[in-house]
């Protein structure tokens, strides 16, 4: 299924001839006109209303691994007083907004009619969850001690972790790795990918110190 920028289905997109970024991804895929869904952009406001509403709401799942690039244009992308994005400079990536971009095309196509829908029968879009309580391994070694708990914390913030080399293959490295047991375990593949990941990462960056 492809969607995208309504602006793309025109022919000034490309070439004079009657050709638009949409009917080049057709016949490079082999794709039939069912396969693409595309409607006319709602005004920033309107979006703006729906993106907010979706991710207070709806629970999403944002992956800090794979959705890097989104969750760094939730966080950098600037809009201004009318509502309109800043997009000054191509060449800031805070500007380029590509991947916010994206994500507002596919709630406006799949989920369009969700603020709308919510404000008039909330129960029947959102769903109380229980979270899933995952124990944390370091708790059951003291010897890890603060680092440890600092490094898993931040880990399960998406954030990198900082620690000396020292710490490192003192305690920190054994404490990642028991954890990513234990998040394998509990069936949370993600965080474990991504510990496994953080420990790659600080094993090249203290094996050059």
């Amino acid at each position: 299924m492809i969607t995208g920028d309504y602006s793309g289905d025109t022919t000034q997109s490309l070439y004079k001839e009657q050709v638009t970024n949409y009917t080049v991804i057709k016949k490079m895929l082999n794709l039939n006109d069912g396969q693409i869904k595309i409607k006319p952009n709602p005004r920033l406001e309107k979006n703006q209303t729906l993106v907010n509403t979706i991710f207070q709401f709806y629970p999403v799942q944002v992956c800090p691994v794979k959705a890097r690039p989104f969750i760094f244009d939730a966080e950098n992308v600037k809009k201004r007083a009318d509502g309109t994005i800043v997009k000054n400079d191509r060449n800031d990536p805070a500007q380029q907004a590509d991947v916010l971009d994206l994500t507002r095309y596919w709630f406006n196509m799949f989920m369009g009619k969700f603020a709308e829908n919510y404000f008039n029968a909330p129960q029947n879009y959102v769903k109380e969850v229980t979270p899933k309580v995952i124990p944390i391994v370091y708790e059951s070694h003291p010897d890890y001690g603060d680092v440890g708990h600092d490094a898993i914390y931040a880990i399960e913030q998406g954030n990198t972790v900082v620690c000396t080399k020292f710490e490192y293959h003192q305690s920190v490295r054994s404490a990642i790795l028991k954890q990513a047991n234990k998040w394998v375990d509990y069936k949370d593949a993600v965080r474990a990918q991504v510990a496994l990941m953080e420990v790659k990462r600080l094993d090249e960056y203290f094996s050059k110190m």
